[in-house]
């Protein structure tokens, strides 16, 4: 059988899945597909630098839970709404 996905949101200042978590993120990988992903990314549309937004990624269908590792920065309210949608599709947090 395929293995479930198990994702790391990072951005936030989260403990890192290579560092502080190296450990645990060997015990998940025995079970789990592992990987990190990143919510928002700003990309510049204008040329002054000026109005620069973020795009929000969604998280993938295929992951089935996602670990928020002590993040030290605010998760914004767009990223909050997609961490919302994962729920509402049965994602676990």
């Amino acid at each position: 059988s395929e293995k479930k996905k198990v994702a790391f949101l990072t951005g936030h200042g989260e403990k890192s899945t290579f560092q502080e978590l190296a450990t645990f993120r060997q015990e998940l990988a025995k079970q789990y597909e592992v990987e990190e992903i990143t919510l928002a990314e700003t990309v510049d549309e204008t040329e002054e630098g000026v109005g620069v937004a973020p795009i929000i990624n969604p998280i993938d269908n295929d992951i089935s839970t996602l670990v928020v590792a002590g993040p030290t920065q605010e998760i914004t309210s767009a990223e909050q709404a997609e961490i919302r949608n994962f729920i509402s599709r049965g994602g676990i947090i």
